[in-house]
């Protein structure tokens, strides 16, 4: 490939990847990423898929994914991008290409989309602009049916997920505009969130009144309004989509900030976990994660100034085949930060976008976020040197390692560990007061969950996991 690679996309049970390249082209290799050949259709071989915006895994059926385009014609891939054929679908997609479409948990060729309607012009077919149709497949792509003429930028989404099993399997959440219109309302909660039980027989129900928008993640469905002129955020959870329920915050209070983050769930489910924003400076963001009880509704703090990044993406990772286990970075001079802000802003100066650099420091939970702890510094590095400092881990991280985590790695996928080697992780990181620049870093590894920690190489080094931990 002459392009840079933007995105990789892997099959887990085959060699085969998908990467989306900056010449929006996508490109496949079925040997393990050794050789590449541009993905094209049987009957144009020599043509290229072109003007790729991005590519989707199908989250629920391994080797199905969707090569979104800027288009009418979208292509889809069912066999780990052996082969691909062409979707023409009625418009080109609204908003986020990453949001143009969901996908059915037990049914591979049930598809939504979510179009830019036809009289709006393309510059405003995304939030705050024109409304969006939702439209339905269930013979992958072949044929699209409206399923709702007006839809917010978050669009539809089947109800039913791998985990959460509502009451009937072809159910619908879509967000509608509370007032149809040339264009969306911009009042602070100007949507409506509705179910559709059967799509066979559309008849809508209103499941909450005023809100922004919604996500459904594990077992939950999640909504949201927002108050107090935006200032404050309202959540509502259901896992049934009947019954909801407002979700409390410690306090006794009903509301958290406005900008989250829903984090990935515990293979086991259950336990909720989002990062609420606190800090929304240019580049020194970082916010809080909260941890809810069985249902979802009553969350706690489990760990305050986690690092997050401008795009909403936090430093949290679970680790794959240790159930409750997690990694995070938080800010540890996220004070100073503060402090400096409210100075500068009682001079009135203006804070520059690097005023000040977070020094960020790695720690770990074994329990869903009820405790959390510093990694343990190897004594000696891979050439037999020790350190310079003595280890302060696990309850200070003043000498411990730490890692960098999911805002800073070019393909986060199973950062630290990988499913099939229980309690084998690896990452790139230093040993010290803080973490070190990329430049700067080693490769470790851990065989025993994470609690004992070997450099095994000076720099920073992708790596894979194979063989159930045997090869690395």
């Amino acid at each position: 490939m002459d392009a840079e690679i933007i995105s990789f996309q892997y099959f887990k049970h085959s060699p085969h990847i998908m990467a989306h390249t900056a010449a929006n082209e996508a490109h496949v290799s079925l040997d393990e990423g050794a050789t590449w050949r541009p993905l094209t259709l049987p009957d144009a071989p020599a043509t290229p898929i072109s003007d790729v915006l991005a590519i989707l895994r199908n989250p629920y059926f391994e080797g199905y994914a969707v090569i979104v385009t800027m288009g009418h014609v979208h292509y889809i891939t069912a066999d780990e991008g052996r082969s691909a054929k062409a979707i023409h679908v009625p418009d080109s997609p609204h908003a986020e290409a990453r949001a143009a479409f969901a996908f059915h948990p037990e049914q591979p060729e049930w598809m939504l989309y979510s179009a830019r309607s036809e009289s709006c012009p393309s510059q405003l077919a995304g939030p705050g602009g024109c409304p969006a149709k939702a439209y339905i497949s269930r013979d992958l792509g072949d044929t699209w049916d409206e399923l709702m003429a007006m839809v917010g930028p978050t669009g539809c989404n089947f109800m039913r997920t791998d985990k959460l099993l509502t009451r009937h399997p072809r159910s619908v959440v879509c967000q509608v505009p509370r007032e149809h219109g040339d264009r969306v309302d911009r009042s602070e909660n100007p949507y409506d969130i509705v179910v559709v039980e059967d799509v066979f027989h559309r008849n809508p129900k209103v499941l909450l009144e005023g809100a922004l928008d919604f996500g459904t993640i594990d077992k939950y469905l999640i909504m949201t309004r927002s108050t107090n002129n935006e200032k404050h955020l309202q959540m509502f959870i259901t896992e049934d989509g009947e019954q909801v329920a407002v979700a409390h915050f410690p306090g006794e209070k009903h509301h958290t900030d406005p900008a989250y983050t829903l984090l990935p769930p515990s293979k086991s489910g259950g336990v909720l976990m989002l990062h609420v924003t606190k800090s929304l400076v240019p580049s020194q963001e970082w916010g809080a994660i909260y941890a809810s009880n069985s249902n979802g509704t009553y969350f706690r703090l489990s760990l305050e100034n986690v690092n997050r990044d401008e795009q909403g993406q936090v430093d949290f990772e679970r680790i794959e085949s240790l159930e409750g286990a997690a990694l995070a970075n938080v800010v540890a001079n996220a004070g100073d930060l503060e402090a400096s802000r409210r100075t500068r802003e009682a001079r009135k100066r203006y804070l520059s976008a690097r005023s000040a650099d977070k020094q960020l420091r790695t720690v770990m939970t074994m329990d869903n976020g009820a405790s959390w702890h510093y990694l343990n510094p190897p004594s000696r590095d891979s050439e037999g040197r020790r350190y310079p400092c003595r280890s302060s881990a696990p309850s200070d991280g003043s000498c411990a390692l730490h890692l960098h985590g999911y805002t800073e790695l070019f393909d986060p996928v199973n950062i630290y560990s990988g499913s099939g080697a229980p309690g084998v992780l690896i990452g790139m990181g230093n040993v010290g007061s803080y973490l070190g620049s990329m430049r700067n870093a080693s490769t470790f590894l851990s065989r025993d969950g994470g609690h004992v920690w070997t450099e095994i190489q000076k720099g920073a080094y992708w790596h894979e996991i194979g063989d159930h931990g045997v090869i690395l």
